[in-house]
């Protein structure tokens, strides 16, 4: 059996690998969950062969060396993946590697070596059927040194002088039915299979054992292989007791990285306020901000009140603390949340810090939100300075659109002089993708929308994007001619 070394961040561990696909990235759905910089939620899979494996990279890797992205990556036995910080050797011999049980560290993920599910209980029963047939058979033909076939009650005939020799060995009738006995046992085990049976105490027993390990959601897909109306009654409770205790689990993992979320989205409001509102009462223009990405991520995480929230430590106090910004923010504003020309171009200063030389991104967004706003509701000079504002925005933007456009050209240069530079690549499509759905300029989006689908390896790009941006991949599939181009190249696109 295989054995899968990691070392993640600096800590080592080995563990044995059975055949199956085994998922990698950051995300706890992952069946090896990593830890290390630079890795995705769902950055490779490994299908083990018995020469090695095969990686399926949604972001780039490296085999030895040598950046990789896509599928089919041939994995030699000995070879080292690198995936983000994270190094893995695979190697044929299993000696000295933990099972995952007692491998797992209490602070990482959880490394799997997945559990053959019905194969213990096939391989068990075809090998017992295979044993019986061959020991019967073999066992009854095999002939001893003194001409006697072992286990016969009598010795052999030996036929008179001269006589055509009887055929030694096994009896006509003593193959077929050892193939039926075969046959048989194997229709029992199959039959068992398909109603819940082939041991469903074992399937059982390895779902348990994934959830004492924090495997959940491969305890989840190894009780789905049961039927439960075809269990017997004492079964199939322990089957809806177990399913509805790895479901709960999974469960409560996404209210925790829910809530994780969230909590970091009330912590950078707090990062904001203590750099950008350090005295009191606050400007006007900070506190309308900072009321406004409050909402937000209220609106985004709706469970920022629940009884959940409260009552975890560390957590409720943060909240406490924005909220008490937030009256602060509403005295400084006494009412009047209308947005004027000076709320606009604080926004688009406080968005736009990268400029137009590519060193960040710019989100002219919250300026033009803000800007549609209080164009609806101001008048007189106030318009007339949102106007002015308006026009000079516009410019800037599509003047950072042009740049950004010109950067992604740029960065593909070192992937044309070197093909498996697939990281110049991803860096061209995040700058396309970056003005096309994050700028709102027409004429650069049109612009950006034309090349996109010109770029090589356009499946493998798209591969990354719908493994570890869904969001933004969901928006690519949007477009008829991303579309097009995609099926083209043979990426199985989405309905």
């Amino acid at each position: 059996m295989p054995k899968l070394i990691v070392d993640d961040s600096g800590t080592k561990r080995a563990f044995r690998l059975s055949k199956g696909r085994l998922t990698i990235g950051s995300a706890e759905e992952a069946k090896l969950t990593l830890t290390a910089d630079g890795v995705e939620p769902n950055h490779a899979a490994i299908t083990i062969r018995p020469d090695g494996g095969v990686v399926d990279a949604s972001a780039e890797v490296r085999i030895d060396g040598q950046p990789a992205l896509g599928e089919g990556l041939e994995l030699r036995f000995g070879a080292k993946l690198e995936i983000g910080g994270a190094v893995l050797e695979l190697e044929a011999d299993d000696a000295g590697a933990q099972p995952a049980a007692s491998g797992k560290p209490p602070s990482a993920a959880k490394p799997v070596a997945k559990a053959a599910r019905s194969g213990a209980a096939t391989g068990a029963a075809t090998g017992a059927a295979t044993g019986a047939a061959t020991g019967a058979a073999t066992g009854a033909a095999r002939k001893s040194a003194t001409g006697k076939v072992e286990g016969a009650a009598h010795p052999v005939r030996r036929g008179r002088p001269g006589a055509r020799p009887q055929k030694q060995g096994l009896p006509s009738w003593a193959m077929p039915a050892g193939v039926i006995g075969v046959i048989a046992i194997i229709f029992f085990v199959i039959k068992g299979i398909s109603g819940g049976g082939a041991n469903p105490d074992g399937v059982m027993a390895t779902a348990e054992r994934s959830i004492d390990e924090g495997m959940f959601v491969t305890a989840r897909e190894q009780l789905a292989m049961l039927d439960p109306t075809k269990l017997s009654v004492e079964r199939a409770e322990r089957h809806a007791s177990l399913l509805s205790q790895a479901t709960a689990e999974v469960s409560d993992a996404q209210q925790r990285s829910t809530m994780t979320n969230g909590v970091a989205e009330f912590g950078r409001l707090l990062s904001y306020q203590d750099r950008w509102m350090k005295s009191e009462p606050y400007e006007r223009p900070n506190a309308l901000y900072y009321l406004d990405q409050l909402n937000a991520v209220q609106v985004a995480y709706p469970e920022w009140d629940s009884d959940v929230w409260r009552s975890s430590e560390g957590v409720w106090s943060d909240v406490e603390a924005v909220l008490a910004i937030e009256q602060k923010a509403l005295e400084a504003l006494g009412g009047d949340r209308n947005y004027t020309a000076e709320d606009v171009s604080f926004r688009a200063k406080l968005r736009a810090s990268g400029g137009t030389s590519g060193s960040g991104l710019r989100d002219y967004r919250p300026a033009f939100e803000a800007l549609s706003k209080g164009l609806a509701a101001a008048g007189g000079e106030e318009l007339s300075k949102l106007q002015a504002l308006k026009t000079m925005l516009e410019g800037q933007r599509a003047e950072y659109a042009n740049a950004q456009i010109s950067l992604a050209a740029e960065a593909m240069q070192p992937f044309r002089e070197d093909p498996k530079d697939l990281g110049a690549l991803m860096k061209s499509a995040r700058k396309l993708v970056h003005v096309m759905f994050e700028i709102d300029d027409s004429s650069g989006r049109q612009k950006a929308l034309g090349i996109f689908p010109q770029l090589p390896k356009l499946d493998l790009v798209l591969a990354s994007y719908k493994a570890n941006e869904p969001e933004d991949f969901a928006k690519l599939m949007s477009e008829p001619a991303i579309r097009t181009a995609a099926a083209s190249v043979g990426f199985d696109v989405p309905e």
